[in-house]
């Protein structure tokens, strides 16, 4: 009996220990599972906390970029001002410039203008003086005296008609020379600083005479002048000397030739429209046409070879004044 009951007791103490410890089991699993519990309760507010803290920052991010933006967005229009502030200080210097260079260009086109006015009227009162002394005067000097006014004729054009009067009134009072080539026959020919003066005259820039001016050759020895494709339209040739003279390809038209002595010029494509020729003597004339003569004016007027004057069925010569003369008187 003792022996029974003491083989008991230790299995009565190992049941204890074993309550025990599935005591503390259970406590165990029922704390886990509370706080697993608790987690999974906890699980959404953290959750929404997350998302919250993301959203603040996005926020946070978004308002920075609008800062950065805006700042950005300021900067660039206050370069866009500055610039535009520059350009304008620029432009108004740059004008101020144009507008004083385009002044100092004025005053020195004015001052040039001025001195080369002054340096014209220099060279034109030496160069009429040289030909008003042509007696005394070399030949070198007439020559460079005639080809001075050329040329300030052609620089300036206001001067131009005047020293064309020069010109010609230089030519109306010099007479020919006269050359006795052999006993009985003298030939009449103009000087040499004539002749010159009638190539300036005849090259002129003719644009440059004025509206209504004639030039003034009246009554001129041009006894066997060179005045081929030379331009004398509309000039005045009244009484003028023209025997023998070279007027190939020359423009007459418009001239007066009343009473003007061309016997035995050339008149090969010479230009007679509109010419007056009246009292005209064309005699001997050479290469001189019907429809040269026809497109002139008055030429009825005129003197031909007998010849000639068939040819454009003209009466026989009468021995009295021109019609066109008895009427112009």
């Amino acid at each position: 009996m003792n022996n029974f009951e003491s083989n008991n007791i230790p299995n009565e103490g190992y049941k204890e220990e074993d309550k025990e410890l599935s005591k503390v089991e259970d406590e165990d699993k029922h704390r886990a599972t509370s706080q697993d519990t608790n987690n999974l309760e906890q699980a959404p507010d953290n959750l929404e906390e997350k998302k919250y803290n993301l959203e603040e920052k996005k926020y946070n991010l978004e308002e920075r970029n609008s800062r950065i933006s805006c700042a950005g967005l300021l900067v660039t229009v206050i370069t866009v001002i500055v610039l535009f502030l520059n350009y304008v200080n620029g432009k108004s210097q740059l004008d101020n410039a144009i507008e004083q260079t385009k002044q100092n260009q004025t005053k020195i086109e004015n001052e040039s203008a001025f001195n080369k006015k002054r340096l014209n009227t220099e060279m034109f009162s030496r160069a009429t003086e040289q030909l008003g002394k042509s007696d005394e005067a070399s030949e070198t000097a007439r020559v460079g005296a005639i080809y001075t006014l050329e040329q300030i004729a052609k620089d300036s054009p206001e001067d131009n008609w005047k020293i064309m009067n020069v010109l010609t009134f230089y030519v109306r009072e010099k007479d020919v020379y006269s050359q006795e080539l052999q006993p009985g026959y003298i030939r009449k020919k103009v000087r040499d600083d004539v002749q010159l003066i009638l190539e300036v005259i005849g090259r002129r820039e003719h644009e440059n005479d004025p509206e209504g001016k004639t030039l003034r050759l009246s009554d001129s020895q041009l006894h066997g002048a060179y005045l081929e494709g030379a331009y004398f339209k509309g000039a005045n040739f009244v009484g003028s000397q023209l025997l023998h003279t070279i007027l190939t390809n020359a423009d007459l038209s418009e001239a007066l030739l009343t009473n003007a002595d061309l016997r035995g010029a050339n008149l090969k494509n010479t230009n007679l429209s509109g010419t007056i020729l009246c009292g005209a003597d064309l005699r001997q004339a050479r290469n001189l046409t019907v429809e040269q003569v026809k497109s002139a004016k008055h030429w009825e007027g005129a003197i031909y070879d007998e010849d000639f004057r068939q040819k454009l069925k003209l009466p026989p010569k009468n021995q009295g004044l021109p019609d066109c003369l008895k009427t112009s008187s």
